[in-house]
């Protein structure tokens, strides 16, 4: 809808109240016995004024009412203008607390985001920049965890955001405690660096270094 033009509006109701020029009287009339014009001559005359006013109302009216119309379909143009911006930063403003709870906290990051995600295939971007960013940061931790998967490749500006995770641990083996080597007949290990630091000395120190329990055993299974 084109914009309303009020200088336009105002020419045209000035027109109207200005009015057309009075009607044209017979002057030929066969005057009164007073030299004036007859009776039926002034009769005639206030009623051409009397159209020529109705008319005149009857298009002011019709100004206003084009006024009237103009002016509501402004205001509901305005509203509407207003509405799409208000939820425009409602959105924005909701991606951005999305974002920062992802780890991009400064708008510098949001808005390398926001372009990265504009520029991805759109069958495959999702339906929001913080929607992308989301799946990447699911991606690295997953990747993390799993080492059959692969990471996601994502701009090099944005390398830093991303959540730093570490690999899993291996687990210890069975029946050995953590960081020390199994022993060679199944039996729980022996801490050499704790027996080599023991005072025990002779036959105590090799007593104390060496599991007879579970010897014995290996050699009856074999």
């Amino acid at each position: 809808m084109a914009d309303l033009d009020f200088d336009a509006l105002a020419k045209k109701i000035t027109a109207s109240l200005r009015g057309a020029p009075r009607p044209a009287i017979d002057d030929e009339e066969e005057p009164t016995s007073r030299g004036g014009r007859s009776a039926e001559g002034t009769i005639a005359t206030m009623r051409a004024e009397i159209k020529a006013l109705r008319a005149r109302e009857a298009a002011l009216a019709q100004d206003f009412a084009d006024f009237q119309a103009a002016a509501k379909a402004n205001d509901a143009k305005i509203r509407e203008d207003a509405a799409g911006q208000v939820a425009g930063l409602a959105q924005r403003h909701a991606e951005d607390l999305t974002l920062t709870q992802h780890g991009v906290t400064d708008p510098l990051g949001r808005e390398t985001v926001r372009r990265a995600w504009d520029a991805q295939p759109k069958d495959s971007r999702g339906k929001s920049p913080s929607d992308w960013w989301g799946q990447q940061v699911a991606a690295t931790k997953a990747a993390a965890a799993d080492p059959k998967l692969q990471a996601p490749e994502v701009p090099t500006p944005l390398r830093g955001y991303l959540p730093a995770v570490e690999a899993p641990k291996a687990q210890p083996q069975r029946g050995a405690a953590p960081g020390q080597p199994q022993a060679p007949w199944g039996g729980a290990g022996v801490d050499r660096g704790t027996a080599l630091a023991s005072k025990a000395t002779g036959m105590e120190a090799f007593h104390a270094a060496t599991d007879f329990d579970a010897a014995i055993a290996a050699l009856a299974r074999g």
